[in-house]
């Protein structure tokens, strides 16, 4: 039988503000992160060691963490910052929600529809009006949006795939 010692180390306190459905944890080869986000901050926090490894301040703040890598972006009033990346990205007001795609494809939902944005290059890439949009989920390279009156799948391809995919259509 071995025993279990619990060690407990308070990284952030109420001060912080931080509601219970804030929490994203993204994991890669290197680095194993959690970040909060709170009306005031977003903290990521290093779990090996153990320590707050950056605070953003800023209000309005929207989360995402990419799968396969740690690469994580907030929505703060009209701009999209990436952590540890000096660009941002001016996105349109009123974001709902956003979402990797890919590594370098962010998502962002509107009451109108949706936007992607190329995160390496920092720019807008597309604009897809599609009213009605609730709320969206990834699942490998595909988001699933809810509307009020259906479920759409949307896939993004390259050229090349989608000249493929066209071929074997017949």
């Amino acid at each position: 039988w071995t025993a279990i010692t619990a060690e407990v180390e308070c990284l952030l306190d109420e001060s912080a503000e931080i509601s219970p459905s804030s929490l994203a944890c993204c994991k890669s080869n290197e680095d194993t992160v959690m970040v909060f986000t709170s009306m005031q901050a977003t903290f990521v926090v290093a779990v090996d060691p153990l320590k707050i490894a950056h605070k953003w301040s800023g209000e309005n703040i929207e989360l995402v963490c990419a799968a396969d890598q740690v690469r994580l972006a907030r929505i703060s009033n009209t701009t999209m910052e990436f952590f540890k990346e000096e660009q941002t990205c001016e996105v349109a007001p009123a974001a709902r929600q956003m979402e990797w795609l890919t590594s370098s494809t962010v998502v962002v939902l509107y009451e109108g529809g949706l936007r992607m944005f190329d995160a390496d290059k920092k720019e807008l890439f597309e604009i897809v009006d599609v009213p009605g949009l609730d709320a969206c989920c990834r699942n490998e390279n595909l988001l699933y949006f809810l509307g009020a009156k259906e479920l759409l799948r949307f896939r993004l391809q390259t050229p090349q795939q989608r000249v493929e995919a066209l071929i074997d259509a017949g």
